[in-house]
């Protein structure tokens, strides 16, 4: 029998992670994650702040951070830093993986007082040497991310676990490096009765599959990302999270590229983001 979950939606973000043999696409040339210093929640209010920004290939950047919080908008010019690769280990619901990612050293972000982050997001990058193509477009503006949510991305669900966190709420040492936010007009607006939501399946395709493996008696979960824009296009989709069984995890990545989806909303504007598509497989 053949069970098939759809339903967690992911930012940007981070972004989405990929096996690396796989296509991928990315919306922004950058995606955020931030953290309160100090104990306690992610978003609880601080003020500072340690962020890393991540990709999903080698680059320099440039970029500007957007932060909304509830003392009013804010903005942080982050100088030009080198990503660097790091492998993560995840725990899948069927077995381990190793997915790689583009990482900055973890910088703080210092507000003139204690603030609450509301939403935060990579505004506008900068790349140099990458390989999706983002060195020749110059800066590139970008979207804020479909849930709002801060915290938000694949770590985020029940099924997969990072085997080792960066510690983003580490007090910096003298040597972090520190950039300041600086007060700003809003740069968005939520004057509609649903100014966020997540992406979603619309007409959801079933995996079709010989049984073969089931009837045998293997079993497994696949986790399909796939990356929707503001049309609600599917514009790529790839294997994430592998169940073991290779025509599961093609069943699976075929099905996701037949279903539709809707786009998320961010501030009362459909934007572009990433949706986690999974198939259970076995009884």
């Amino acid at each position: 029998m053949t069970r098939v979950a759809l339903g967690f939606t992911v930012v940007f973000v981070l972004l989405g992670f990929a096996q690396p043999a796989e296509a991928r696409v990315e919306f922004c040339p950058a995606s955020l994650r931030i953290e309160a210093v100090g104990e306690g929640p992610a978003k609880r209010p601080a003020v500072t702040f340690g962020f890393e920004l991540v990709a999903l290939g080698p680059r320099t950047l440039d970029a500007t951070i957007a932060f909304d919080t509830d003392a009013g908008w804010f903005t942080a010019t982050v100088p030009p830093v080198t990503l660097t690769e790091r492998d993560r280990h995840y725990n899948g619901p069927s077995n381990g993986f190793v997915d790689p990612e583009w990482v900055s050293p973890t910088t703080s972000v210092r507000f003139p007082k204690s603030v609450r982050v509301l939403h935060a997001w990579v505004s506008t990058a900068l790349a140099i040497g990458d390989t999706f193509g983002w060195s020749s477009q110059g800066p590139v503006p970008c979207s804020p991310f479909p849930n709002g949510d801060v915290s938000a991305g694949l770590r985020g669900n029940d099924r997969v676990k990072l085997d080792e966190e960066d510690r983003l709420n580490a007090e910096p040492s003298r040597a972090s490096p520190i950039v300041d936010a600086q007060q700003s007009a809003a740069l968005a607006g939520v004057e509609c009765a649903r100014p966020f939501s997540d992406a979603t399946v619309s007409n959801q395709v079933g995996p079709a599959y010989s049984g073969i493996l089931a009837a045998e008696g293997a079993g497994g979960d696949t986790g399909i990302i796939v990356a929707i824009g503001a049309d609600g296009q599917l514009k790529d989709a790839w294997v994430w999270a592998p169940s073991g069984q290779k025509q599961f995890d093609d069943a699976t990545l075929t099905a996701a590229k037949k279903s539709t989806y809707r786009a998320g909303i961010a501030y009362c504007k459909p934007v572009p983001g990433m949706y986690l598509f999974w198939a259970s497989f076995g009884d």
